[in-house]
């Protein structure tokens, strides 16, 4: 049987490692800082699917990688293709975010529903993958950037909750009976943080914000009008903090819309 990794504080104390969920966005990279500012181990993980905004995340996480050489000792990463989401509205290539409630199609605006930006099982298969990952390096705790805030106008997945951790949890130690290894338990040093609050923390931090990528939309620049654009700009503003990236220009993003174009 293989033994637990770990490592040591400076009291002596063992610790286990801690494997981090990193997607690129905002919350990843606090999450991932927060991860390293307690001084343990720190690995990374990230599921790459093939929505529009992926090869933008990909872009991130290897910035964020490279800013934080040194301090990660690993980097995973897994391709998740998944066909059957290719009419989905994050995955369509023809269609662009520009609200919650609306998307843009090249033909023209089409109304999404409540939950229309909700990718089926996303959080469950990026779950699962990691904890296969986790029982077979003997890994007990993983990090993700789930904030479960309520926020005026969006839905609040019931699989970023504290309720879904812990039933996930015990179905992996269920599934994992017979491979043996330490129970997983997952932690979210953001959750129940309001955007402002995870800026202010990112701060403290010193997160490469400039490194980041949050838009839905797969432009060369991040849209500033789709929901996780409209969230981060808030957070920025609220924290009376300037938001580093780079936005699209109104006349710039018509102009990707009426041509099509993704570059």
């Amino acid at each position: 049987r293989l033994l637990r990794p770990c490592c040591t504080s400076a009291g002596g104390k063992v610790m286990s490692p801690i494997l981090v969920l990193l997607s690129g966005g905002l919350d990843s990279a606090v999450t991932l800082a927060y991860a390293i500012d307690s001084g343990r181990e720190v690995h990374t993980f990230r599921v790459n699917f093939s929505s529009r905004q992926s090869p933008r995340e990909a872009v991130a996480v290897k910035k964020l990688l490279k800013h934080y050489e040194g301090r990660i000792a690993s980097h995973t990463q897994v391709e998740c293709d998944t066909p059957w989401l290719q009419d989905h509205v994050l995955y369509d290539p023809n269609v662009a975010v520009v609200s919650t409630e609306t998307t843009a199609y090249r033909e023209g605006d089409i109304d999404v529903p409540k939950d229309g930006l909700v990718v089926p099982s996303r959080n469950l298969i990026v779950l699962s993958l990691a904890s296969s990952f986790m029982y077979h390096r003997m890994f007990r705790t993983l990090f993700v950037g789930f904030d479960h805030f309520a926020r005026t106008g969006s839905v609040t997945p019931w699989d970023t909750s504290k309720g879904f951790m812990d039933l996930f949890c015990r179905i992996v130690v269920g599934a994992n009976y017979n491979y043996g290894g330490p129970s997983m338990q997952i932690e979210s040093p953001v959750y129940g943080l309001s955007k402002m609050q995870i800026v202010k923390l990112g701060a403290r931090l010193k997160v490469p914000f400039e490194l980041t990528w949050s838009c839905y939309n797969g432009f060369d620049k991040p849209c500033g009008l789709c929901q996780a654009c409209s969230a981060r700009l808030d957070g920025f503003a609220h924290a009376e903090l300037v938001d580093p990236t780079k936005y699209l220009t109104p006349e710039e993003f018509e102009k990707k819309l009426t041509k099509g174009k993704r570059k």
